[in-house]
């Protein structure tokens, strides 16, 4: 996990070189000894504070933003809707989501090390198929296909036909 938190903050700090980041390791579900964590950390922060509590467990964030909230009432927080790919800004505020969609582009090699995995080589430009990667390539990058294609992949037999728009 700290090779992890390493990778993600160098990648972090690659491309916003002035952000400061703080990363700590808390407890997965305890509530207290995450609590008596964010009371050691906290008083120290000075300054505007964000938090984004994408990822970790449900009572990480639920706890983590709690206490924020409470020593920061003016921090912004957010976190990422993996279903939608919306930014989504906790504030006082209406309509502050932002669609990030593809927005962020991350290489296969980052993307490796951000994992602390091993990128051995580079994966072949030309594909075998193309026909098929173009329709993989469209359903998850459309919301509607998506949607469509999960619909009909969980129809029993094949028995439904993917609509046109989704084979383009």
């Amino acid at each position: 996990i700290i090779e992890i938190r390493k990778q993600l903050e160098s990648a972090i700090k690659a491309r916003r070189p002035n952000c400061r980041i703080e990363c700590h390791v808390i407890d997965k579900a305890n509530n207290l000894l995450i609590k008596d964590k964010l009371n050691d950390w906290l008083p120290h922060l000075k300054g505007s504070v964000g938090l984004h509590y994408t990822g970790g467990t449900k009572a990480m964030a639920v706890h983590v933003l709690q206490q924020v909230k409470i020593k920061f009432p003016d921090a912004v927080c957010s976190y990422l809707d993996a279903e939608t790919l919306t930014l989504c800004i906790d504030d006082k505020l209406p309509n502050q989501n932002q669609s990030v969609g593809m927005a962020v582009r991350v290489s296969l090699e980052e993307m490796f090390k951000l994992h602390n995995r091993e990128y051995k080589k580079a994966p072949r430009q030309k594909t075998r198929a193309p026909m098929l990667s173009r329709m993989i390539a469209k359903v998850h990058t459309q919301r509607d296909s998506m949607t469509d294609w999960a619909k009909w992949y969980r129809q029993p037999n094949g028995t439904e036909h993917l609509p046109p728009h989704v084979l383009g």
